[in-house]
């Protein structure tokens, strides 16, 4: 890049990691999020379940974000079969402001190296943007839009409850069945008990 200054796009995960990851290279970096604050959105707080090789990973991003990802074991319902479901590498993430979120930690971790933030900033598409601009808004139907990339409507179902009177942490439950293309989990991870209906 030309500049010394670069505009990121999207305080998300992939806006934050590069954001760190340039600052840490001597970039001055401001990051324009269009919401108040990092880790808050209509679907927050919500706790994702993600395969994960975290070596892999770290080694590719340049951050260990080990603090984050909490090791979980369950079970997968198919139909009316029940099946145990311990393999190595499956982690819950939580999404959202509060502390021990990804998105939490990642902006402590941005703040440090000096990256600056600019909240509550729409931008609606490429045009809005100077030189040496990185957009990080995943998958934000407006952005792809704008960048006429095109998309296609999924529909969800979620709810999620703070502090709930089980202690059953790192556990998880799957739900599929032989002859759709929807599925469900619920996890409880950091004192939330997050479910998803998600229809692929």
């Amino acid at each position: 890049m030309s500049s010394s200054k670069v505009n990121v796009v999207g305080a998300g995960i992939p806006g934050m990691v590069a954001a760190i990851n340039l600052a840490k290279e001597g970039y001055e970096v401001l990051v324009m999020e269009r919401g108040s604050q990092v880790g808050k959105s209509p679907y927050t707080p919500r706790l994702d379940v993600t395969p994960l090789d975290k070596p892999m990973v770290w080694d590719y991003i340049g951050l260990d974000l080990s603090p984050c990802f909490k090791e979980l074991k369950g079970n997968i319902y198919i139909r009316s079969h029940c099946f145990e479901f311990t393999p190595p590498n499956i982690y819950g993430v939580e999404r959202s402001a509060r502390e021990g979120s990804i998105d939490n930690h990642l902006y402590q971790e941005a703040l440090k190296t000096g990256v600056k933030f600019e909240f509550s900033t729409y931008i609606k598409g490429p045009n809005d943007l100077p030189g040496n601009s990185i957009i990080a808004t995943g998958s934000n139907p407006q952005m792809l839009e704008a960048l006429e990339i095109p998309t296609i409507p999924v529909y969800g179902y979620w709810n999620y409850m703070e502090k709930p009177k089980v202690d059953r942490s790192g556990v998880f439950n799957a739900y599929l069945d032989e002859y759709t293309a929807e599925y469900y989990y619920s996890v409880l991870v950091n004192d939330i008990w997050y479910s998803l209906l998600f229809d692929a």
